[in-house]
């Protein structure tokens, strides 16, 4: 199940699983909807930062999570970086990964593994969302989606070949995956650098 809240998110959704047929996209709003049964993976991609209870919302997940199953988030790091962009982006916090995990904690879930993503985006980011933001408000034509799209020809190749072969020790993002309390093995090997490619996932 592919889930999301805007009309236009849900038509992108539509369009990429069209011809998926194990893939049911619905609007689904967890702050008001829970989703029907249980599931062996809950990814959320760019939400948690979204939500003023975070630990409520993910504490509420777990009656959907099957017993051996795991929650992926992905959310964006370092408060130092909150600027205007995430005001924009109706972003309450940014998080650190100690941060994240013990919103899990307070969840009642346990962190499997937990890692910071996309060190080479820092300086971009700031540039893009402090400088990017002032330049769409002073010139007409706005040149900020070509900005981006160079990033994506350039830096998104270079963080996938760093990130496959090391753990960066900061980044622009906190990649993080989290399961029932019982019975987990942390450090598991399911957030193996070369298992997992973050690289395509928007930065925030």
């Amino acid at each position: 199940m592919a889930t999301d809240t805007a009309p236009e998110c849900l038509e992108a959704l539509e369009a990429r699983f069209r011809d998926s047929s194990n893939v049911t996209v619905r609007k689904l709003d967890v702050l008001a909807d829970k989703p029907d049964g249980q599931f062996d993976s809950i990814i959320m991609i760019n939400v948690l930062e979204h939500l003023l209870d975070d630990s409520g919302i993910l504490a509420s997940l777990k009656g959907s999570l099957s017993p051996e199953g795991k929650i992926i988030l992905y959310v964006p790091a370092l408060n130092s970086l909150f600027g205007e962009w995430d005001d924009l982006a109706g972003h309450f916090r940014r998080y650190s990964k100690r941060e994240l995990e013990d919103v899990i904690a307070e969840a009642g879930l346990a962190v499997v593994d937990s890692r910071y993503v996309n060190l080479v985006a820092i300086p971009a980011w700031f540039a893009f969302s402090r400088l990017g933001i002032r330049r769409k408000q002073s010139k007409p034509t706005n040149t900020f989606g070509r900005d981006l799209q160079i990033w994506d020809r350039t830096a998104v190749p270079a963080t996938r070949w760093l990130e496959t072969r090391v753990r960066p020790p900061i980044g622009l993002n906190v990649l993080c995956v989290a399961g029932h309390r019982r019975g987990l093995t942390p450090k598991n090997p399911l957030l193996h650098p070369a298992r997992v490619d973050t690289s395509e996932i928007p930065a925030t």
